[in-house]
């Protein structure tokens, strides 16, 4: 059942409504407030024509799900991003109001999902939240603003665009969901706008307001645990006539933990963006600027078979004609800065903007790679795809994810080729000292200082890589090389010798020190230790 929603005010037609919200924000400072169906008004009608604003007028508006999951809110000026307007949940939008005292926030209304949600996600929704209404707009330019906010952040953030417990939403402007992370062609979602987790590298934290009671004090006057920055939908529509809009959120696989969408009021606007410049179409394709993949060449189905974010029409680097055995691999930037450095013999390319680290120049989207390529993935994350094995008649690839870490790509030709992931440290003897002078330093600081002193900085980390993948790959660093079919593991360098550690899968060390190979599972560690 939902929240008590004591305070909240009910709304007398829509003017009043406004007034209401405006007046209670400006008394409770920095608090939310909401009011949803179940207090008799707004009344969808209602909601939907408070979403209008400049050259767009709203009609045939319907809502399916149950009434405590579609409301108005106020007072989000310093949480939400804006001041009010509508917020859809899977669960009571009433819990959204803070703070946040409750780590996994739960409300299930027990009625049906989305056949369309269904579709996105590859299986079965609940507790779907539907807004639907026409709209018909004075130029062919339809923008909104809004922010997705979650219970699921940030323990249940895992690999992927999609997760069949994340909750899921999308905002259909004429069949197309216009809801996708910004110069990307991935829907917003838990998985796709994080901070991370000890297990998951962070993908797009700038888009990323962390609110989560388990790591640290709550800065955000909410109960969900995670929220976006405010985002921005543009869509191409047809000016002067009907042009179709559904909201939608829904709970994914279970029915656990609410999820929050934060629709400003006002904000959807036809012609000019919410900033003031005009939305534009270059190419005439009927794909505004802010969305398409090949902004000055027409290419209306967006077409990008090697999805890298750059559509087939305009695409000089196609990554989709794949990797070659002991030459080269397909690299391919999936979240985050990442940099990489070509082999001497190779010509150096153009990099996107931003200042590289140097002699490295910036990947964007994905490129097929040469053997030899150094990749600096300290601040993204990249996947590569190799050979795995090749005959005459067919040939195989394998692919794995690599963050967190400096590393070097290479492969030799064989019948079970490995690809190999040598760590780069050109820290090492910085950090860690030679082992003449550690073997000074050591005997000096034992003068001054108690074994555990001596022991803490042993483990001293220099650098560090995660790799999560299924196939024939390894990593090697100074200490052990870490062989790998599907699992999730660290290589961490370390002055005191090479940690591997497995979070999922088994991995085979070989102890270039000791000369033996041991078999870590999940769960577990290994440390090939340095000779001293």
């Amino acid at each position: 059942m939902p929240q008590s929603r004591t305070g909240r005010r009910t709304f007398i037609g829509v003017v009043l409504a406004v007034a209401t919200l405006a007046a209670t924000a400006s008394t409770a400072a920095a608090a939310l407030t909401t009011n949803d169906l179940l207090d008799g008004a707004p009344s969808p009608t209602q909601l939907a024509q408070n979403l209008a604003g400049a050259g767009v007028t709203v009609s045939n508006v319907s809502y399916t799900g149950a009434p405590a999951a579609v409301g108005a809110f106020a007072g989000g000026t310093g949480i939400i991003g804006f001041e009010n307007g509508v917020v859809l949940g899977s669960g009571a939008v009433a819990s959204v109001v803070g703070p946040n005292v409750e780590d996994y926030k739960t409300t299930r209304n027990g009625t049906r999902g989305d056949a369309d949600l269904d579709a996105l996600v590859g299986g079965s929704t609940a507790d779907a939240a539907v807004l639907e209404f026409d709209v018909v707009p004075n130029a062919n330019m339809l923008t909104f603003s809004y922010v997705f906010s979650s219970d699921e952040y940030s323990e249940f953030v895992s690999e992927g665009v999609t997760n069949r417990f994340n909750d899921v939403f999308a905002f259909y402007v004429n069949g197309r969901n216009c809801a996708m992370v910004p110069g990307t062609s991935d829907p917003v979602s838990v998985n796709t706008i994080n901070g991370g987790n000890p297990a998951v590298v962070a993908k797009h934290p700038e888009l990323y307001r962390d609110n989560d009671p388990s790591d640290r004090i709550p800065p955000i006057n909410t109960e969900m645990d995670g929220l976006t920055v405010v985002l921005t939908c543009a869509a191409s529509v047809n000016a002067g006539l009907a042009n179709h809009v559904k909201l939608a959120i829904a709970d994914r696989s279970d029915g656990a933990l609410d999820s929050n969408v934060f629709l400003q009021q006002g904000s959807f606007t036809s012609g000019p963006t919410p900033g003031g410049s005009p939305v534009t179409d270059r190419d005439g394709d009927s794909i505004p600027d802010v969305r398409d993949n090949c902004v000055t060449t027409p290419n209306p189905n967006q077409a990008d078979r090697d999805k890298d974010g750059v559509g087939d029409a305009c695409d000089t680097s196609d990554a989709s004609v794949g990797p070659r055995l002991g030459k080269t691999v397909v690299a391919r930037v999936v979240s985050g800065r990442v940099f990489v450095r070509l082999p001497a013999t190779q010509r150096p390319r153009p990099g996107a903007p931003g200042p590289p680290p140097a002699g490295y120049v910036r990947l964007a989207g994905a490129e097929v790679l040469p053997v030899g390529t150094i990749v600096n993935a300290v601040r993204g994350r990249l996947a590569l795809t190799s050979v795995a094995s090749q005959t005459k008649v067919r040939r195989k690839t394998q692919r794995a994810e690599f963050y967190d870490g400096t590393f070097k790509i290479a492969q030799k030709r064989a019948k079970r080729p490995v690809t190999e992931i040598k760590l780069q440290s050109p820290t090492f003897r910085k950090v860690c000292g030679s082992g003449r002078r550690s073997a000074r330093a050591s005997s000096a600081s034992a003068l001054h200082a108690g074994a555990s002193a001596k022991k803490k900085r042993s483990k001293k980390v220099v650098t560090r890589l995660w790799g999560n993948g299924t196939g024939n790959f390894r990593t090697t660093a100074r200490h052990s090389a870490a062989t790998v079919r599907g699992t999730i593991w660290l290589t961490q360098e370390r002055c005191d010798g090479t940690l591997t550690l497995v979070t999922r899968g088994v991995v085979r060390v070989r102890d270039l020190t000791a000369h033996r190979t041991v078999t870590v599972r999940a769960g577990h560690s290994y440390l090939a230790r340095a000779v001293r």
